[in-house]
């Protein structure tokens, strides 16, 4: 939950119903999705998470968020985002004040408006 100062990892199971979740202003260094099996869609409806403002340098289990609208993953310490391109529903992503050195595949969503504002 947002400023509950979760400490450094987060793991997240099956909540196939959870629309959105806010973890954001947390101690978080991690963040994975617990189960990377494509055929138990566990967030099948997730349409918003904001892991805004903790200290991660990783997103596991992106590619599990097919229906994915928004991404807030600024003020982390990322250096780079894989999965995004299973995230067809996509239209916004913050990743500002990261160390991104890379983003692959984006060009599959024209309709995405990415923030890199540092």
């Amino acid at each position: 939950t947002r400023g509950s100062m979760v400490r450094e990892s987060c793991t997240y199971v099956n909540s196939p119903s959870l629309q959105r979740l806010d973890i954001s202003s947390n101690h978080l260094s991690s963040f994975a999705f617990g189960d990377t099996d494509p055929d138990s869609l566990p967030f099948i409806r997730l349409k918003e998470l904001n892991v805004s403002n903790n200290r991660i340098s990783k997103i596991q289990g992106l590619f599990l968020l097919e229906e994915l609208e928004s991404l807030d993953a600024s003020q982390n310490q990322i250096e780079e985002m894989r999965g995004l391109e299973c995230c067809p529903c996509l239209r916004t992503l913050n990743l500002a004040q990261n160390r991104i050195r890379k983003l692959q595949n984006l060009a599959a969503n024209p309709l995405l408006d990415v923030s890199f504002l540092n």
